[in-house]
C-alpha cells in the first residue's frame, strides 16, 4: 500500500478532515489557538523523530538545509494563521476557502517560474471563485475576520505546498516533517505573553479531541508527503483535495453551521469542480 498513491491521497484526506473537524471544535469556544498549534506541532515533531530513528531515514543532503530551513518558517506563520482562522471561522466555510491553495501554486508558477497556465486551468480557477462567492454571499461573511484569515491561510498554504513537494525530493518523509515542526514548537512560546501558564493548561480542557487532532494531523501529514513521493503530485492533489465535502458535511451536521446551507452545498460542488480542473 505504501506504493499506491491512490490509497495514500484517500487516507491523507480522511486524516486531514478529522484534523480539521477537532481544530474547530477545541477552538470555537475562545480556545488558545497559539497553545493548541504548539501542542500539535509538538506531537508531530515527537512523532517523526520516533519514525526517523526505528524507520530507515537517511540524513538529507547540505543542499537541502535552505529547502528544509524555508519549509520550517513558512510552517510558523500557516499553522499561526490556520489556528486563528479554526477560531473565528465555521468549519463549513473555512474548510472550502482555504482550498483557494490551488490558485495560488499555478500563479506562483506562472509568476516566477515562467510556466503558463492553460484554458482548464483558468476554467478551474473561475468556477473556483464562482463556488466561494456563493459560500459568503452574505454581507456578513464578506466582512468576517475568519473568511479573511481563510484566505490569507489559502495562500500561505500554496507556498507551503510548493516548498513540501521541493523537500520531499531532497529529504525522507521523517525528516521534512521534522524540519516543517521544529521551528514551530521553538519560536511559538516566544510570541506568547505568559507562556508557561498557557502551554501547561493546553490539556486541560478537551485533551481528548486534540491528541486526536494532533494525530490525524501527524498521519494526514505522513500519507500526503508519502503520496506526493510516489505519484504524480497533480492527481495526489485532486484525489486529497476533493475530500473536503467531509468537512463540509461535519461542520454542517456535527457542529451545527446550520446557516445558508444551500449556500455551502452549492459553493463546496464549485470548489470541487474547480479543484479537479486545477489539478
Amino acid at each position: 500500500m505504501m506504493d499506491n498513491w491512490i490509497a495514500l491521497s484517500l487516507l491523507a484526506g480522511l486524516f486531514s478532515n478529522i484534523f480539521n473537524f477537532g481544530n474547530r471544535y477545541v477552538l470555537k469556544s475562545k480556545g488558545d489557538a497559539t497553545s493548541y498549534a504548539w501542542l500539535v506541532g509538538t506531537v508531530r515533531l515527537l512523532a517523526f523523530i520516533v519514525i526517523a530513528l526505528f524507520i530507515a531515514s537517511p540524513l538529507p543532503a547540505i543542499s537541502a538545509i535552505y529547502v528544509l530551513a524555508a519549509l520550517g518558517l513558512v510552517e510558523v506563520v500557516s499553522a499561526y494563521v490556520f489556528m486563528k482562522m479554526h477560531a473565528a471561522s465555521h468549519l463549513s466555510i473555512s474548510s472550502l476557502i482555504v482550498r483557494t491553495r490551488l490558485v495560488w501554486v499555478p500563479v506562483i508558477a506562472m509568476i516566477f517560474l515562467k510556466e503558463q497556465l492553460i484554458v482548464r486551468e483558468y476554467v478551474g480557477i473561475l468556477i473556483l471563485f464562482l463556488g466561494l462567492s456563493v459560500t459568503i454571499s452574505s454581507h456578513k461573511l464578506r466582512m468576517d475576520k475568519g473568511v479573511k484569515l481563510a484566505y490569507l491561510s489559502g495562500f500561505i498554504i500554496g507556498v507551503l505546498t510548493v516548498l513540501m513537494k521541493a523537500a520531499t525530493s531532497v529529504a525522507s518523509t521523517a525528516f521534512v516533517m521534522i524540519s516543517m515542526s521544529l521551528p514551530t514548537v521553538l519560536i511559538f512560546p516566544m510570541l506568547m505573553k505568559d507562556p508557561k501558564k498557557r502551554l501547561s493548561r493546553v490539556l486541560v480542557k478537551n485533551a481528548g479531541m486534540k491528541l486526536i487532532a494532533s494525530f490525524s494531523n501527524i498521519a494526514a501529514m505522513f500519507f500526503y508527503t508519502r503520496a506526493l513521493q510516489v505519484g504524480p503530485v497533480s492527481k495526489v492533489t485532486s484525489i486529497y483535495q476533493g475530500a473536503l465535502i467531509l468537512s463540509v458535511l461535519a461542520g454542517i451536521i456535527l457542529l451545527k453551521e446550520r446557516e445558508d446551507i444551500i449556500k455551502k452545498l452549492i459553493g463546496s460542488a464549485g470548489v470541487i469542480a474547480g479543484a479537479f480542473l486545477l489539478t
